[in-house]
């Protein structure tokens, strides 16, 4: 699952995000990214990974500092290579902007 284009990054601001999931199968790695991106482009990124229980939800955090004016912040939930597959659930996803 990808967001592009959730805000405008403010270098030295710092963004937070935290996505409650849940998966089908016991073991299923999970990693939360938030990144800036300029075009096409990947830039500086912040990745946290979980590993996940089948059938109980758990609450994931990524902080990201922002580093270039301009570009723009996106998340990424992804299921990493070497994760057995498995449906994996988000709720009540939150992206806020905390200080500079």
């Amino acid at each position: 699952m990808a967001l592009v284009g959730v805000s405008r990054c403010t270098p030295g601001r710092t963004y937070v995000a935290a996505a409650w999931v849940m998966a089908s199968r016991p073991a299923t790695v999970v990693q939360v990214t938030l990144l800036e991106v300029a075009g096409r482009r990947r830039l500086a990124a912040d990745t946290v990974g979980a590993v996940l229980q089948a059938g109980r939800w758990q609450r994931v955090e990524v902080y990201h500092d922002a580093h270039r004016a301009g570009t723009d912040l996106a998340l990424e939930v992804v299921l990493p290579g070497g994760s057995p597959p498995a449906t994996v659930m988000v709720d009540d996803l939150e992206v806020v902007a905390g200080r500079s």
